[in-house]
């Protein structure tokens, strides 16, 4: 686990002590698995699931993605058995086009110019 820099505190919008943990559940013949970009671990009971895309443009979510998402999410939960409140937060290279598929799941949207800018 590493602590985390001041720019993810600020980007995350919350400034306390931050964990960065690996999170790639193997799926095996009975179950899926899922692969999570990124997890920050906070110490105020939310963990932010980080998708990371990289796109010369916003990114958009299909209907297919929201579905992999959920899956993800839910994988997360099941893995880990935690209580804390589990937040799925996009990092994009040129920021998110919010849609219908993403009302209810994107919660957080940064981009490069948020951590480095």
């Amino acid at each position: 686990m590493l602590q985390t820099p001041a720019a993810s505190e600020k980007g995350t919008g919350h400034g306390g002590l931050c964990l960065i943990v690996g999170f790639p559940p193997q799926g095996d013949t009975t179950e899926e698995g899922a692969q999570i970009d990124l997890v920050l671990d906070r110490n105020d009971q939310i963990i932010n699931l980080f998708e990371i895309k990289f796109y010369n443009t916003e990114h958009t979510l299909t209907a297919a993605d929201a579905q992999a998402l959920r899956h993800k999410m839910s994988v997360s939960q099941a893995v880990t058995h935690t209580r804390k409140y589990l937040m799925l937060t996009f990092l994009t290279t040129f920021g998110h086009k919010h849609n219908s598929h993403s009302i209810g799941l994107v919660e957080k949207v940064l981009t490069l110019d948020d951590l480095f800018g």
